[in-house]
């Protein structure tokens, strides 16, 4: 898989958004420990917990931070 690919897939990914065959791809490609990618899905878990922060009426709660970031490790 193309790094660069995935530069446009982290959010989606982050929020389950891809087809089960894209989202396999990229977690085999993170769990090889691929430090480009690894750094990038760290920023993009910080980029979907700030968006989802500021949802108005709506804030998501601190397990899903949690999770997000849990996932990237």
């Amino acid at each position: 898989m193309d790094c660069r690919y995935l530069d446009d897939v982290y959010e989606l990914f982050l929020l389950g958004l891809l087809k089960p065959k894209g989202a396999a791809e990229v977690k085999e490609h993170i769990e090889r420990g691929c430090p480009y990618c690894v750094a990038h899905l760290r920023e993009a878990a910080q980029s979907v917990y700030f968006v989802l922060s500021g949802a108005k009426g709506s804030k998501p709660p601190q397990q899903v931070k949690s999770e997000i970031l849990r996932s990237v490790h």
